[in-house]
């Protein structure tokens, strides 16, 4: 957006399509929602470098304002949009489209309002502001955003508004939150449990786990990623509402953290022993913790109690049979750690073709001694 839809005293409107309101059941649009037009400008938080007398003066000005209807019927200007009986427009008429139409509307919803009530230009604007409907559909965000502002014009409950004006800030408390780790948390979010739109907010750590170089501003808030380790920290917020209302809360946010999966292998790896799969070693810190061992091609063993910290199988293959171990905590969050068991082909007998026993002896305590050391390496690594 540029030029006059950023100057000082002006309220910049956004387009919606007449037929995506809610008198006619949001028809025609690519969401269940309200939708903007396609062609309604983005706006934002833009910068102004110069004062009207030119000099150098950086400040920013946040728009649009807000949104309103367009494609209405004139009696000149316009295309038909005819052609069938859609909410009783095969009239002949042409329909006006564009936030040039958007803006006459909203400007005769002003007009009738003044004729209630007469209200300088800001309590006029703050009366629009405060009783328009958020539009949360295609490029829109739930509460302000950059294409549709606070939303659309409601003349009913600017009436209202203009005959019993708000006093306060109607935001709801904000409850504290557990957040999942490696997860996007959007702070403006938290606050969309209000009953009222929140058109800017403040944030500031006050105890715990410091996350404000975490913080990152985006065109719908701010919002920060959860790294894996679990922490808690606490926040102060000022909010300001869609009526310019102030209002301050704190907020305690706990971040869940990945759970961590370790596990140790025991019993004799020999073909007809039985191997035991232990994951009592894994842990998480905010809870209790689910497990599932399973095969992982071309492992094909019969895994006994797989959905236990301790499960086992019995080795009736030699070969390497790989598997894994996923643990699961009470938020969803998992862990996997992937293994193999290596079970050696069955030891085999030397003999000797000699008349004497003395060599069979000594090949005999060579395989006992290699046999011994199969197994003490086998008995005691660990995977």
């Amino acid at each position: 957006m540029y030029g006059h839809s950023n100057a000082e005293g002006v309220i910049s409107v956004a387009a919606v399509p007449w037929y995506e309101t809610d008198a006619f059941n949001k028809a025609g649009g690519p969401t269940l929602e309200v939708d903007p037009e396609y062609f309604t400008a983005q706006g934002g938080r833009l910068n102004k470098y110069f004062s009207d007398d030119g000099s150098f003066n950086k400040h920013s000005v946040v728009v649009p304002t807000l949104a309103s209807v367009d494609g209405n019927n004139t009696t000149f200007f316009g295309d038909n949009f005819g052609g069938s009986d859609f909410f009783g427009e095969d009239d002949g008429l042409p329909n006006f489209f564009g936030t040039s139409a958007a803006a006459p509307n909203a400007a005769a919803v002003a007009a009738l309002l003044l004729e209630q009530e007469l209200k300088t230009p800001e309590a006029l604007k703050q009366v629009l502001t405060c009783s328009a409907e958020d539009v949360k559909g295609e490029r829109a965000e739930v509460g302000f955003d950059y294409v549709t502002g606070v939303g659309l014009v409601d003349a009913a409950r600017a009436l209202d508004e203009m005959l019993q004006p708000s006093l306060s800030s109607q935001l709801m408390p904000i409850a504290d939150r557990t957040v999942a780790a490696r997860t996007v948390v959007n702070l403006s979010l938290l606050l969309e449990d209000s009953n009222r739109l929140v058109v800017s907010s403040q944030w500031q750590h006050k105890s715990g786990f410091d996350i404000t170089s975490m913080i990152e501003a985006t065109p719908s808030g701010y919002s920060f990623v959860a790294p894996r380790e679990g922490f808690q920290t606490q926040l102060a917020v000022k909010i300001y509402d869609q009526c310019g209302f102030e209002y301050t809360d704190t907020i305690n946010i706990t971040v869940d953290g990945l759970p961590t999966a370790n596990f140790q292998v025991g019993g004799e790896r020999l073909k007809g022993e039985i191997i035991i799969l232990d994951a009592s070693g894994s842990s998480d810190v905010e809870g209790p913790l689910t497990y599932q061992w399973s095969n992982v091609a071309p492992s094909n063993v019969m895994i006994e109690n797989s959905t236990s910290a301790k499960a086992s199988f019995l080795v009736e293959s030699t070969g390497s049979h790989s598997m894994e171990l996923t643990v699961t905590d009470n938020l969803g969050q998992k862990d996997s750690k992937s293994f193999s068991v290596f079970i050696p082909a069955t030891p085999f007998v030397v003999t000797s073709s000699s008349s004497g026993g003395g060599g069979a002896l000594l090949y005999f305590g060579v395989f006992l001694f290699l046999l011994s050391g199969i197994n003490f390496r086998t008995r005691y690594q660990s995977l």
